[in-house]
């Protein structure tokens, strides 16, 4: 081992001198690739920095690192057994503003949850909480201004911020091009009753600004790298990527259809990374129609998500497949057409692509994987494609089609309650109301929130395998905020408790309730 080590530091050597004999050229940075061996890239790191060589980044999961040296002949570091190839690391061009079509007034938000049976996993309890989602976009100004995200500052549910496009710079500051990313996490995780709830309300959140929207270059595939092994270290479970990359900026070099193989793609070489060491990888597949999908999108192990509109029909604009091997892509679809989410004015927008489909599915992935956390991302991955609507009959437009919540979660686990008439309201939020005592011996008051002016329908009783087993009338107001029930034929276990008004109009979340022996 000392040996190798010497003779390491002797190509090394070697190395710095290639790199600092030229003259009159400016310092670029290169990503240098290591040959996979039993060396660990911790030291090769030491051994470079102890030679002189400067790093501004490491993968670990890459085997590779970045320098910034004097351009020499890089070329004659391929020579060398520990050194795979190298990639000079772009640089970012000077901010030029882009419009950005998004913007209509929209209150109807509802349609994009029901698609996807989301409402009924609400209103069954199941709103991603305890999941953390890593979100990789281009900015997230005014989140923590805006009232839809409240919550999530008041629950501690931002777990982690991070600029990696402008190290040093909040990734929550207001910018022209800084707002993608507030949209995309509006239809996660915002919570805006009567107006707008995401698909995800409940989870916990790592916001990462990997994307400059002020240009399209090689180097956003570097910072996302960087990006994904810090999300992982902080034990996100679920990644959101709403950007892909095929057409770059002149100079830079385009990715082509044929490059959508799932192992080309700097980005996409990543994200299938990512889903080895058990993240689910949820990315857009694009706005390109029949010109085909884009990174990373194509990888075999990320969930390419796909456009429909309203109606459920494909959506004109959405990325077609299949990938340039032949696989079914995009894997699954929601909606991407008037799919409503917060502006950074406070006030409700709609907009179209499958940017905004990315995190429908995302949140639909978390609120499963809150309902049985012990499962893995491959499980969810699978029973997302087997509830989708065409599952035996996958096309190139919508792969596999709409999943549904409902199927899905039978499908992950079928001993988890789920009563199917529950549907999301806005009239109410998860809070209600509450049980008192719990657990009890069968007897207990549903107690009314100080929020609730008045209710009257029925109070229904399921036990642990959905049957219903006891109801009664129930009526709940301000001054009669308590209701007793009792229930005559009690056997020790697990039971859900619901709420329906007297028009079928109001449900509320179930709750969970246990009852003790005498």
């Amino acid at each position: 081992m000392k040996f190798f080590f010497k003779m390491l530091k002797t190509y090394l050597l070697i190395i710095l001198t290639l790199l600092s004999t030229s003259s009159g050229f400016s310092q670029d940075k290169y990503w240098i690739f290591f040959e996979e061996n039993d060396c660990k890239v911790d030291d090769y790191t030491k051994i470079l920095q102890s030679e002189g060589l400067t790093i501004t980044q490491i993968s670990r999961w890459l085997k590779a690192v970045v320098v910034q040296e004097e351009h020499s002949r890089l070329e004659d570091l391929c020579h060398f057994p520990f050194i795979k190839n190298y990639r000079k690391v772009k640089k970012l061009p000077t901010e030029t503003h882009r419009e950005n079509a998004l913007g209509i007034q929209s209150e109807d938000y509802l349609r994009q949850l029901e698609m996807l049976r989301l409402d009924a996993l609400h209103a069954n309890g199941f709103t991603g909480k305890g999941i953390k989602i890593a979100v990789f976009d281009n900015g997230f100004g005014l989140v923590d201004s805006l009232q839809g995200f409240d919550h999530l500052f008041q629950e501690n549910r931002i777990l982690q911020t991070r600029d990696f496009v402008d190290p040093g710079e909040s990734a929550l500051r207001n910018c022209s091009r800084c707002k993608h990313g507030t949209e995309v996490l509006s239809v996660l995780a915002a919570k805006m009753p009567g107006q707008l709830m995401g698909a995800a309300p409940d989870a916990e959140y790592i916001l990462l600004r990997t994307e400059n929207s002020y240009s399209e270059t090689h180097v956003e595939e570097d910072l996302f790298v960087a990006a994904v092994e810090y999300a992982e270290s902080l034990g996100a479970r679920i990644f959101n990527i709403s950007y892909g990359f095929r057409d770059f900026d002149p100079g830079e070099g385009d990715y082509s259809q044929n490059d959508m193989d799932g192992n080309t793609a700097l980005i996409t070489r990543v994200a299938d990374m990512a889903a080895a060491r058990g993240i689910l990888v949820v990315a857009s597949a694009g706005n390109l129609a029949w010109k085909g999908i884009t990174a990373p999108s194509d990888g075999d192990s990320v969930l390419a998500i796909g456009g429909v509109d309203r109606d459920g029909d494909y959506y004109f604009e959405s990325s077609q497949g299949p990938s340039a091997d032949g696989r079914v892509k995009p894997d699954l679809a929601a909606m991407g057409e008037g799919v409503s989410f917060l502006r950074l004015d406070g006030e409700i927008g709609q907009g179209n692509g499958t940017s905004l489909s990315a995190p429908l599915i995302t949140g639909l992935a978390a609120c499963l994987w809150q309902a049985d956390p012990s499962v893995g991302n491959m499980d969810i991955y699978r029973v997302l494609q087997e509830s989708a609507s065409q599952y035996l009959n996958p096309d190139e437009y919508t792969g596999y089609g709409i999943p549904d919540g409902q199927k899905a979660l039978t499908f992950l686990n079928p001993d988890i309650f789920f009563d199917p008439n529950l549907t999301y309201l806005p009239l109410f939020e998860e809070n209600a109301y509450t049980i008192f005592p719990n657990p009890n011996q069968g007897a207990f008051y549903i107690v009314a929130s100080p929020d609730l002016v008045s209710f009257a329908g029925e109070c229904r009783v399921f036990d642990q395998n959905g049957k219903l087993c006891f109801s009664e009338k129930i009526s709940l107001s301000r001054t009669k905020n308590q209701h007793r029930v009792h229930l005559p034929k009690r056997k020790p276990g697990i039971y859900y408790i619901s709420l329906t008004d007297s028009e079928n109009s109001a449900k509320f979340s179930a709750k969970k309730i246990l009852v003790l022996k005498d």
